[in-house]
């Protein structure tokens, strides 16, 4: 037998036995733990507000069904920081802090910690052994544990005082974007955008937009 032959036959039987054993060698569930930063930002219909963004993170656990699909289902809980910064001048029109001297260059800072339940529909468009490229879109269910809203300003002797709940305690929103799994590890980023009004304020609206980038480890 020749020499081209050989190396033929290799590769039929390197074709033919590699996807065997990769398909039993991947469970078809996975799960994880999984640690992540994001941008957020709350923007509001407010013309005097201006919106900065801020910084959070991110820490749950993952789960991925389906896992030997090119479609799997990827359910997750997670407690996240998110929020965002607004600046803007106090006076008698401002809907959460009325003030009969006008107050310039006001910084309100908001930080909502909430736990989050995504529920995301994935697509691997590159599934090769160790390696695959993804991509996943979905709903995000968000339930408000806590809120703390500060309010600064340069010369202000008596502060205005914050309403005590700015904000509602349900959020739903949308998330998509890509990721990629190396070996045992995945790796997502993705942008969400707010579905619903959160303000609890009456004749203002509020949504909540962001990025994160999150690592995980699977398990198993």
């Amino acid at each position: 037998m020749s020499a081209g032959i050989k190396y033929l036959w290799i590769l039929f039987l390197w074709g033919a036995v590699v996807p065997v054993l990769r398909a039993q060698n991947i469970p078809a569930v996975t799960l994880g733990p999984k640690l992540g930063i994001n941008s957020s930002v709350l923007y509001t219909d407010i013309d005097a507000y201006k919106e900065d963004e801020t910084l959070g993170y991110k820490a749950g656990l993952f789960f991925r069904l389906a896992n030997r699909s090119r479609i799997y289902l990827q359910p997750e809980a997670y407690f996240d920081l998110k929020g965002g910064n607004f600046t803007y001048t106090i006076d008698d029109n401002d809907p959460y802090t009325p003030s009969p001297s006008p107050i310039k260059d006001a910084r309100l800072k908001v930080r909502l910690k909430t736990v989050d339940f995504p529920l995301l529909i994935g697509l691997k468009v590159l599934d090769l052994y160790g390696f695959n490229f993804r991509l996943m879109a979905g709903p995000v269910g968000s339930y408000v544990l806590e809120e703390k809203a500060t309010l600064e300003a340069d010369g202000m002797d008596d502060q205005p005082e914050l309403p005590s709940d700015l904000y509602g305690d349900a959020i739903w929103s949308f998330q998509a974007g890509g990721g990629m799994d190396i070996l045992m590890f995945t790796v997502d980023f993705r942008y969400e955008f707010g579905l619903n009004n959160i303000s609890a304020v009456q004749s203002t609206k509020t949504h909540t937009y962001l990025y994160n980038l999150s690592i995980g480890l699977k398990l198993f």
